[in-house]
């Protein structure tokens, strides 16, 4: 009986050291769950650094508790429930959707203000046609402005 025991402690211990090894590879991954970190950070009152090392004591938790409600048989966690937010990689991606976005929005904004201006050129000028250039102007600034910060 008591070699029972210390065989399921030792399993046990095993088991801790799988979650630890799971804990830093989402980490090191840069995926965070953010309703832990929130947790974390207002059980160490603010402290990012403090906050760090109880995350890491609160995803290792987690691990365990999603094990034992699958009943042992979960190796991996939904990947739903992780923030892939802060990963360079995505961040990344983001980066280039929004500038792809805002090149997009550069060209039609000067095709729009070219179709006005034409109109313009041809000889006559209506109110309408200003307040057209104006706002195409607008949005021409608003896109250069994002695309090439000082």
């Amino acid at each position: 009986m008591r070699e029972d025991r210390n065989d399921r402690e030792a399993l046990d211990r095993v088991r801790e050291e799988g979650f630890y090894e799971r804990a830093t590879i989402e980490i090191n991954q840069g995926r965070r769950r953010e309703g832990l970190w929130l947790k974390a950070l207002t059980m160490t009152s603010g402290d990012e650094d403090k906050a760090k090392l109880k995350y890491v004591e609160l995803l290792v938790q987690a691990f365990k508790d999603e094990e034992r409600i699958s009943g042992g048989h979960e190796n991996h966690r939904p990947l739903d429930r992780v923030s892939d937010a802060s990963h360079p990689a995505s961040k990344k991606k983001q980066s280039l959707i929004k500038r792809i976005a805002l090149w997009a929005l550069l060209l039609f904004a000067s095709l729009g203000a070219f179709d006005v201006m034409s109109r313009l050129v041809g000889g006559y000028v209506r109110l309408i046609d200003m307040v057209a250039v104006l706002f195409w102007a607008l949005v021409i600034q608003f896109a250069l402005k994002r695309l090439f910060p000082k």
